[in-house]
C-alpha cells in the first residue's frame, strides 16, 4: 500500500537528520507543547502518564525545567526502565493499582508544594482517563471524600453530564 500526500504537507529533512530521527519530530512537538502548557517550575512535582514515545519525550523535555520530582507512570518493564535512564526520579507500573494509590498517598502526604501537574500521553480522551481513574480510586475513598468529589464534579460539569461512577 502506498500513501500519498500533497507536497505542501511534506518537509525535507536536512542531510544530517536520519529518517529515524525525523520520524520523532511530530512526537517531540507534542511533548514540547504539553510541557509548555504546564509551565513547570523548579519546585514542582510532575507525573507523566503513559510511557509511550510521546511520554518518554515529554519526560526529557520536562526534565529541562528541573522539577523537584519527575515520575513516569505507565506499563511495560522495558519502557519504565528506559524512563529511569532518561531521568525519571521514580517510575510506577499503573497496572499495580494498590501500589499506585499507596505511592500517590505517600507523595501527597509529604508534599508542601501547591501546584501539581499530570501530563497524560495515552490515547484516551480526558473523559475516559477521568472515568478510569475514578473507578480505580472510588473503593479507596471515604464517604465524605466521595461526596466532596461528586460535588466538585457536578460544579465542573454544570450543564453537562459529568463522569459516572
Amino acid at each position: 500500500m502506498c500513501a500519498c500526500a500533497r507536497a505542501c504537507c511534506l518537509f525535507k529533512l536536512p542531510d544530517d537528520v536520519t529518517l529515524a530521527e525525523g520520524s520523532l519530530v511530530e512526537n517531540l512537538a507534542s511533548a514540547v507543547a504539553a510541557v509548555r502548557l504546564a509551565r513547570l517550575e523548579v519546585t514542582e512535582r510532575v507525573v507523566i502518564v503513559g510511557a509511550t514515545p510521546i511520554g518518554l519525550l515529554a519526560l526529557q523535555v520536562a526534565r529541562l525545567a528541573s522539577p523537584s520530582t519527575l515520575v513516569m507512570a505507565g506499563t511495560g518493564e522495558k519502557r519504565l526502565a528506559l524512563a529511569e535512564g532518561l531521568g525519571a526520579s521514580a517510575t510506577v507500573d499503573i497496572e499495580q493499582v494498590d501500589l499506585v494509590l499507596d505511592r500517590f498517598r505517600e507523595e501527597y502526604d509529604n508534599s508542601l508544594i501547591y501546584r501539581r501537574f499530570t501530563i497524560d500521553t495515552t490515547d484516551a480522551t480526558p473523559e475516559e482517563s477521568l472515568q478510569t481513574f475514578l473507578k480505580q480510586l472510588w473503593p479507596h475513598l471515604s464517604q465524605g471524600d466521595r461526596l466532596r468529589m461528586l460535588s466538585r464534579l457536578e460544579t465542573v460539569s454544570a450543564g453537562g453530564s459529568g463522569p459516572s461512577i
